[in-house]
């Protein structure tokens, strides 16, 4: 997967998404979700 063209691992996507509370993890379980989350982690990378 790519961020902002950068290449981000699924180890390293997922190590985002489990730092999560739980409300937030089942919002962005779907694909549409973790695609949103992937752009809002580029923000912060």
């Amino acid at each position: 997967m790519r961020i902002n063209g950068q290449p981000v691992t699924e180890a390293e996507f997922l190590a985002i998404y489990r730092q999560l509370p739980e409300e937030l993890q089942q919002q962005y379980a779907n694909e549409p979700g973790k695609m949103a989350l992937a752009e809002q982690s580029s923000a912060i990378r």
